[in-house]
């Protein structure tokens, strides 16, 4: 939290926040409260300040789950555009050949498992 954009005075801000960031370095919370990648083998603890930019820098990284979303979205948005522009063309699609290709080893990786073909090692 910031107090330097909510107060009227910004060195007043500034100081509210170095006060801030001093008493969050003070207060040390055991590695017996913190889960397993939080700790800190050296000191015994973390400091509420170093903890505060651990958790502000894992959110800040956008997860594999959001990275697909938001790809996908791109992709739909720019097939959109090409069918508005134009809806008697085909649709040009951007692959990604590394995906593709490990995609379709997984299926046939899976159709063996399963049964639905045999593995034919001549090639």
């Amino acid at each position: 939290m910031s107090y330097e954009a909510k107060m009227i005075n910004p060195k007043t801000g500034r100081m509210f926040d170095q006060l801030a960031e001093l008493i969050r370095d003070a207060i040390i919370v055991p590695n017996t409260l913190l889960p397993e990648q939080y700790h800190n083998l050296r000191d015994g603890g973390r400091s509420l300040q170093e903890l505060e930019v651990m958790i502000t820098a894992r959110e800040n990284q956008e997860s594999e789950y959001r990275k697909l979303k938001r790809e996908k979205a791109e992709r739909a948005a720019q097939y959109r555009k090409q069918w508005e522009d134009n809806p008697e063309s085909p649709l040009t699609y951007n692959e990604d050949e590394n995906k593709l290709y490990a995609a379709q080893l997984k299926f046939v990786e899976r159709a063996v498992e399963a049964g639905m073909m045999e593995f034919d090692d001549k090639f």
